[in-house]
């Protein structure tokens, strides 16, 4: 009860830390006026009121100026301040039975976490200016005053306190998929542990306030339960299933920095040859693009007699993303597949009459391609060039190659060449580097792009790496693909692999004549994948399975880049970068 009338509640005995008041209250339980000089006093009154008065005292009683307004029969009633941070009146019955009457709607601040906790359990939340530890003590979150949501190394001289002046990645800079919302500017904001499994962050000051979100974790649950939230030994986020320590074996979603996951985390493996480094990547990543009214590209004979006239089922198996190249790069992607062919002009007759000379810039003419004509190179490249100039410590990369033989001549590869070398400048990695370049020496020199070429003249005339000379491709084919057959093909390749070289395993299963076949005429034809229509529906089952085998079966063997299709189907970039920091 504070001398000017207000009666607050405090967090422990520290005045500098109340969560509610009568103030706060009052237009509620407003009853009268509230002297403008003291004194005051506090009633628990034997017809179940709880009354603040003007007056020393109730034999110097003044006018009420705020109440419970739980009057009733006379009976007997109780005032607790319960252990939840809840204040609440009860009228006792037979055998101290309690019955709650009123409370001040505060049952949140007991759930209230301080500075140096390692974990939030269900319900748990913490307000501005507080901070999570690691396990380990190297890493600390931290939610600023401003809102934002902040990764530091601690304190070299003092581990139980983040080092403020080093920030490793935020939510503002490195913003997630997750992001629901505006923080308001100039508010107050706290982050909370939810029931339902979701790690959320919110404008207002407490659960009691709440105002909008505005970041969530993306893990909320159909069903309520016990979950916990934290920050790794590895600088990511965590929320996992059950309350207590943080467990890799109940987690849920781990959230990295996943735009700038090479730079901001770089410190645990930046050191480590490129050839050892796990590289998440997509398989064919410029398909999302894929437009049948292109026209088919001349590697959509693989299709057969399935080609319709308006490409709906060619762009049902040759489309193996969704997302553009930008997204991906922004979800962590840092292997991009691009198969590529010289597109014959859109219009090769001219309206006069007589072939129509083709002098588009290459980098026009040039297209995604996979049974169907994409997006251009430029579409697709413009994008990567921005990326990197916002991120210079992402190393991104391209490997182009060709579906078919001869679908690109000597000129459209030299023209093609050029283009790239002009876009991506001194951002390029000379082949001399070799495979066993690591991060720390491509940052030194400034270079972010490493291009893999299949056309070994214009790759030795460019300082390209050459397809033969560094990479291995394991990929698996079978007309009746299935997924015990991925598995076992992959893992004996990934056994076998070359102790310098760059290796792609391709979790993935692409286009069959049987898998189209069972999928078009399910009552005809069946696969050992059921009865598909589309990658997409293939990679259902395929992407999912592959990732829980890196995480398990494949956890020692020797994986590098790794691509699959539908990527955001799996968790393929969280793996990739836990298994860089904890290798």
């Amino acid at each position: 009860m504070q001398d000017d009338g207000n009666l607050v509640l405090l967090h422990g005995q520290d005045l500098a830390r109340p969560y509610w008041s009568v103030a706060s209250d009052a237009i509620a339980n407003y009853v009268g006026q509230r002297a403008q000089a003291g004194p005051y006093y506090a009633e628990m009154q034997t017809d179940g009121n709880l009354v603040l008065y003007n007056g020393s005292d109730p034999a110097h009683r003044g006018g009420p100026y705020w109440a419970t307004k739980t009057s009733q029969a006379a009976a007997r009633f109780t005032l607790d301040m319960q252990d939840d941070g809840n204040l609440v009146l009860y009228r006792l019955g037979a055998a101290e039975a309690k019955t709650p009457l009123w409370d001040s709607k505060t049952w949140w601040a007991g759930l209230q976490v301080g500075s140096g906790a390692q974990v939030l359990n269900t319900n748990q939340w913490i307000g501005t200016d507080t901070y999570l530890i690691s396990r380990d003590g190297r890493y600390a979150v931290y939610l600023q005053g401003d809102g934002n949501l902040v990764v530091f190394p601690t304190h070299p001289t003092s581990p139980a306190i983040p080092d403020l002046a080093r920030p490793l990645w935020s939510i503002a800079s490195d913003p997630t998929d997750q992001y629901v919302g505006t923080a308001t500017p100039g508010g107050r904001y706290y982050a909370q542990m939810q029931d339902d499994g979701n790690f959320v962050l919110y404008n207002g000051s407490d659960p009691g306030h709440r105002g909008t979100p505005y970041w969530a974790s993306g893990t909320a649950r159909n069903q309520k339960g016990e979950f916990s939230f934290g920050i790794e030994n590895t600088g990511g986020l965590m929320v996992c299933q059950g309350s207590g320590a943080l467990s890799d074996s109940a987690v849920i979603r781990r959230v990295y920095p996943y735009r700038s996951w090479m730079g901001s985390l770089g410190a645990h493996f930046a050191n480590r040859p490129l050839h050892q480094l796990v590289i998440p990547g997509t398989h064919d990543s410029g398909t999302y693009g894929l437009d049948p009214g292109k026209g088919f590209s001349r590697d959509s004979s693989a299709f057969g007699d399935f080609l319709d006239p308006t490409g709906n089922t060619t762009l049902a198996w040759g489309r193996s993303q969704d997302r553009d190249i930008l997204t991906q790069l922004r979800s962590g992607i840092r292997f991009l597949d691009l198969r590529v062919e010289n597109r014959p002009h859109p219009h090769p007759i001219q309206p006069h009459g007589g072939p129509h000379p083709d002098d588009r810039p290459w980098q026009h003419r040039i297209h995604i391609v996979h049974s169907l004509y994409g997006p251009n190179v430029a579409e697709v490249l413009v994008p990567v060039e921005q990326f990197l100039s916002n991120h210079r410590k992402e190393v991104v990369v391209l490997y182009f190659s060709t579906n078919v033989n001869r679908s690109m001549d000597p000129p459209a590869w030299q023209g093609f060449a050029d283009y790239v070398t002009a876009l991506f400048g001194n951002r390029l990695a000379p082949a001399s580097l070799g495979t066993a370049v690591t991060l720390d020496i491509l940052w030194s020199r400034g270079h972010q792009v490493v291009v893999i070429w299949e056309d070994p003249a214009t790759a030795t005339t460019h300082g390209f790496w050459p397809k033969d000379a560094v990479l291995d491709k394991f990929w698996y084919s079978n007309d009746d693909p299935s997924l015990a057959g991925l598995k076992s093909n992959l893992e004996t390749s990934l056994r076998a692999k070359s102790n310098t070289k760059l290796s792609l395993t391709a979790c993935a299963i692409g286009a069959t004549t049987k898998l189209i076949e069972a999928g078009q005429f399910p009552n005809i034809d069946s696969s050992q994948l059921g009865h598909p229509k589309s990658l997409h529906e293939v990679a259902v089952q395929v992407t999912p399975a592959a990732m829980h085998w890196v995480q398990t079966d494949w956890n020692k063997l020797p994986l590098n880049i790794v691509t699959s299709d539908f990527y955001q189907i799996g968790n393929e970039v969280d793996l990739a970068i836990t298994r860089n920091i904890l290798t």
